[in-house]
Order: structure tokens, then C-alpha cells, then sequence
């Protein structure tokens, strides 16, 4: 009888040990799949973020060469649209997961700052109208202002790259 307790001792400890395993396992994959969830909206958001800085950096050299302001506004109007969607996206990944800086939440909220104020910039009479009419200094303005939107743009881009490598 005492052999028979022991060994029942034995494999209820296997078994216990065994759905130890399998409990470990299920949340390592959980983990990871939170974690592949993750890569994946970090890599979108990148790619996103340098495409919109990329594309910052043309309506900037747009203005400098004075392309007509209603064109860089339909222009700019896209790029803001488009960082807004991205900080969206952030900041929901934000909310899910620790593996999202601070430090990149901030970079997307300045760069978010910066594509506004270049949009606003934009608005400005005669901010970059290439016409005789227009006002230099203006067209500078709205210039500079993408020229800090693009820049934040990058930087906010290079938090998200490390944040990425963290995962």
C-alpha cells in the first residue's frame, strides 16, 4: 500500500509538473504573439513615419522652388492626415504593450506638432504662393516649418527603429 501511495505521489507530481509546462508554454506563445503584434505595428508605423518625412522633405523643396501654396496645402493636408492616423496607431500599441518608449510616444507627438505647424504655416497669406504677390519671408516660414516637421518626422521615425530592436 505504500508503494502504491508513493507511486501515485510520484505521478501526480508528473502530471502537476506537466500542466506546469504546458501552462509556461501557452504563455510564452501568448507572449510572443503580443510581441509579433507588436513588431508588426512597429514596422508599419516606421515605414509610415519615413514615408511622410520623406514626403515632408518634397513639399518643402516645393516651397523653397515656389510651387503655388493651394498645391503644397493639399499636399501638407495629406501628410498631416496621415501622421495623425500613425500617432493613432501608436499610441494604441502604447496602451497594449510597455515595449513602446516614452521617449517614442513623445518624438511622434512632437512630430505631429511640427506637420501642424507647417500646415498652419501653410495657411498663412501669401506663406508660399511662388507669385509676385507673395511674401518671401512668408514662403521662408512655411519652408522652415516643414523643414522642423521633417526632421521631427525623422527623429520620431529612429525612436520607433529602437523600440523595435528592444522587442
Amino acid at each position: 500500500a505504500q508503494r502504491d501511495a508513493a507511486s501515485a505521489a510520484r505521478e501526480a507530481a508528473d502530471e502537476m509538473q506537466a500542466a506546469a509546462e504546458r501552462l509556461s508554454a501557452a504563455r510564452q506563445g501568448q507572449i510572443d504573439r503580443w510581441k509579433g503584434e507588436l513588431s508588426q505595428q512597429l514596422d508599419r508605423s516606421i515605414q509610415d513615419v519615413m514615408q511622410m518625412a520623406r514626403e515632408q522633405q518634397n513639399v518643402e523643396r516645393a516651397a523653397r522652388a515656389g510651387a503655388q501654396a493651394n498645391e503644397l496645402r493639399a499636399q501638407q493636408s495629406a501628410i498631416q492626415q496621415g501622421v495623425e492616423q500613425a500617432a493613432q496607431r501608436l499610441e494604441q500599441a502604447g496602451k497594449s504593450s510597455s515595449h513602446l518608449s516614452q521617449r517614442a510616444q513623445r518624438a511622434m507627438a512632437d512630430a505631429k506638432q511640427q506637420v501642424q505647424d507647417a500646415t498652419r504655416a501653410l495657411q498663412r497669406p501669401g506663406a508660399a504662393s511662388g507669385q509676385p504677390g507673395g511674401t518671401p519671408g512668408g514662403e521662408r516660414s512655411a519652408a522652415d516649418a516643414m523643414k522642423e516637421a521633417t526632421d521631427a518626422l525623422q527623429r520620431a521615425a529612429s525612436a520607433l527603429v529602437r523600440d523595435r530592436e528592444r522587442v
